[in-house]
């Protein structure tokens, strides 16, 4: 149990504890501990399973921790169970206070119950920034974006145009190991070309009847997003506006 934590009562009613680790001060235990909760949370909050062909590969977890600089572990309150994780990564360049989310799941049970949002206010304290990047092909996970109050969120609302907004990601496709990997990268759309082996990542269902989804997932089709073959948008919400945090 990590010494940095907080109770936190969701908009549903349920309380959640959320931990937060520091990958590169972690011991060899710790980030065992951490690796083995991760890969069974990946395969519940993505594939809906806990079978062992669906989980993350535990290795490769531990190898992407020891460049991260935050681990948020979830559990709910009262049964101490497992129900989310955020592995979250900081970068500055000029006035630009980056965070990029490597990656997020939140198990079927407890999606839509606003704890992806809880993550990323709780960091806002440890990890002052007003810049969010992921790369991602989920509609939801784009709201969720969006609902933190962003100036811009690029490429949905624009393309990337503006020539500080093309410096920004050819510099952030360039530094953050998860998107340099990416060899097909249309910068004007952030449109990473088979960017998921998987294809689709993850058995989630798109609800075309909310029309927020609906616009995001017009969006995404303007954008050329092709998710069954692997394609994600690296999405940029510029400018947030939280109390205490510095803009732009």
């Amino acid at each position: 149990m990590s010494k940095d934590y907080t109770n936190i009562d969701l908009k549903d009613g349920r309380v959640v504890r959320l931990e937060f680790y520091q990958p590169k001060s972690s011991s060899r235990t710790e980030l065992k501990v951490l690796s083995e909760a991760i890969s069974e949370l990946f395969g519940m909050a993505f594939w809906h399973s806990k079978e062992a062909k669906c989980r993350w590969q535990i290795g490769k977890i531990r190898k992407r921790l020891l460049g991260l600089q935050l681990v948020i572990l979830a559990f709910a309150a009262s049964t101490k169970e497992q129900i989310g994780y955020a592995l979250l990564d900081k970068t500055t360049t000029g006035d630009h206070w980056i965070l990029f989310v490597d990656s997020m799941g939140i198990t079927p049970e407890w999606q839509g119950s606003g704890l992806g949002i809880q993550m990323f206010l709780e960091t806002f304290k440890r990890m002052p920034y007003n810049i969010v990047v992921a790369r991602t092909q989920n509609p939801v996970f784009v709201l969720m974006l969006q609902s933190l109050n962003p100036e811009t969120l690029l490429p949905l609302t624009t393309y990337y145009e503006q020539q500080g907004d093309l410096q920004l990601l050819k510099w952030l496709t360039e530094g953050i190991m998860e998107l340099s990997k990416v060899q097909n990268i249309d910068l004007r759309r952030g449109l990473c070309k088979e960017a998921y082996s998987e294809g689709k990542l993850g058995n989630y269902e798109i609800d075309l009847r909310n029309p927020k989804i609906d616009w995001v997932e017009h969006r995404f089709e303007e954008l050329g997003l092709n998710r069954n073959g692997g394609d994600a948008l690296i999405v940029l919400a510029k400018g947030i506006k939280v109390k205490g945090i510095p803009k732009e």
